[in-house]
């Protein structure tokens, strides 16, 4: 006895993967405003904070400055390298961008990633071991 047969573009259990359902029609929409906005106040945050930190040469390089520069530039290049491949990933069916990009975002990822982690962690371990100030 054959089990129940699967026309192209049908899911199992009932579910309809056609393009012309108001789910994936409102997806197609939202998720890529979502993105936008993460790139924009992301690319913007961060840029001030880079402009602040370097402006002339007028703030002093402490450890709190150097951490925060270090976490900035981080941020900054996750949002500038990952966050519109993630977009399209998330957008369209597949990769489009080829095996080498594929693998170089994949490395910023996380390359990025644990930047931050590890600055944030080194941060908290500063501020525990420094003196009251």
């Amino acid at each position: 006895m054959q089990g129940p047969t699967i026309e192209w573009g049908e899911m199992p259990g009932g579910w309809n993967a056609s393009s012309d359902s108001p789910e994936l029609r409102a997806a197609g929409i939202v998720v890529p405003v979502i993105f936008s906005l993460i790139f924009l106040l992301g690319t913007v945050g961060n840029g001030l904070v880079l402009a602040v930190l370097l402006r002339n040469g007028q703030v002093k390089y402490n450890t709190t400055n150097l951490f925060i520069l270090n976490l900035a530039m981080a941020d900054l290049c996750f949002i500038i390298c990952c966050v519109p491949f993630q977009a399209t990933i998330y957008t369209l069916d597949g990769w489009l961008f080829g095996a080498f990009a594929c693998k170089a975002v994949h490395f910023l990822i996380y390359l990025t990633m644990y930047a931050s982690s590890f600055t944030l962690a080194t941060v908290s371990i500063d501020r525990q071991v420094s003196p009251l100030c």
